[in-house]
């Protein structure tokens, strides 16, 4: 039996960067592998799943909003562009939460959501040249 659990958010974008978004990538690829330390040091008593979310709805998403340095919200236009030039699927918000939820009480180590984002990342590894 565990003593607690400890859902952690990332971003899919720690496996497969998005383009003019450097700084983010980074930063969710340096906190999977920080839950991914923690779970080492704190097994078998604390269970940590690390949720790799993919595209969501949300104002990054969607509208292509980011807090910029000056703590403003700020329109990446870039972003904007890949994601209208791609037509990549939006998974809903409701069902990610729901996907969260049910693999945190299972135990899962990781969850990627929506499902279909999995085979980004095994391509990523088996061709990383096509995510660039």
């Amino acid at each position: 039996r565990s003593k607690g659990k400890i859902i952690a958010i990332a971003s899919a974008a720690s496996w497969a960067p998005a383009p003019a978004q450097s700084f983010y990538n980074a930063s969710k690829a340096a906190m999977v592998l920080f839950f991914e330390t923690l779970r080492s040091e704190f097994a078998p008593d604390i269970k940590i799943t690390i949720v790799t979310p993919g595209y969501v709805e949300s104002e990054m998403t969607i509208q292509g909003r980011h807090l910029h340095d000056s703590n403003k919200m700020e329109i990446n236009e870039k972003a904007i562009e890949v994601l209208e030039k791609t037509k990549i699927p939006i998974g809903s918000t409701e069902r990610c939460a729901t996907a969260i939820v049910n693999s945190a009480c299972r135990g899962d180590r990781y969850l990627t959501e929506p499902a279909w984002m999995k085979a980004v990342y095994y391509l990523g590894l088996m061709c990383p040249e096509l995510l660039e």
